[in-house]
């Protein structure tokens, strides 16, 4: 909790100071909307960069275009997939960078406590081994509780395809925890 505290505050120090001018009002709103979505937009930042600074990184970008967006949301709902597609589209603009395809990260596991859905090192390299897509559709399902119409809202996938792509998914993962000699809780 101290962790993902400390975290919250640099993301808010980082971006209120010097992107834009905000009311006290607005203060209030953005560190609310910090508190309530940073952890979910890590965790999925994580999943795609597979590195923890990186991850930060996307957030903290993810935050300063909520910042900056001027037109408003329909809802809490509409907000919070609004910064997953942001953030998934930064996830995806780094790995289309020059500088990205021409250096190897290295492995990092320093995320791995905050993030701690997974059991384990063992259960977060299985799921960061499948392909983005089903990743993706497999987080948002399982353990943000979104629907398929939802997750392919976000996504711009076919309700079908995310269907697939979980199913796919929960398949391999069963397969390589079965084989790998990982017990399947």
């Amino acid at each position: 909790m101290l962790q993902k505290r400390a975290f919250e505050n640099r993301i808010i120090d980082r971006n209120i100071k010097g992107v834009v001018q905000m009311t006290a009002d607005e203060k209030t709103i953005f560190e609310a909307d910090v508190e309530a979505y940073a952890d979910t937009i890590l965790r999925i930042a994580v999943q795609n960069t597979k590195n923890c600074h990186d991850a930060e990184d996307i957030v903290q970008e993810t935050f300063i275009r909520l910042m900056k967006n001027t037109s408003g949301f329909d809802s809490d709902e509409h907000k919070k997939a609004w910064l997953i597609r942001v953030a998934i589209n930064l996830c995806h603009d780094r790995a289309r960078s020059a500088w990205f395809r021409k250096n190897q990260p290295l492995a990092d596991y320093g995320c791995i406590s905050f993030v701690d859905d997974f059991q384990s090192i063992e259960y977060a390299e299985l799921i960061r081994s499948l392909p983005e897509h089903q990743r993706n559709a497999l987080y948002l399902f399982c353990f943000e509780g979104y629907s398929l119409e939802e997750i392919s809202d976000i996504t711009g996938r076919n309700a079908k395809t995310v269907g697939s792509d979980i199913y796919r998914a929960r398949k391999k993962l069963r397969l390589e925890l079965n084989e790998g000699g990982l017990k399947n809780e």
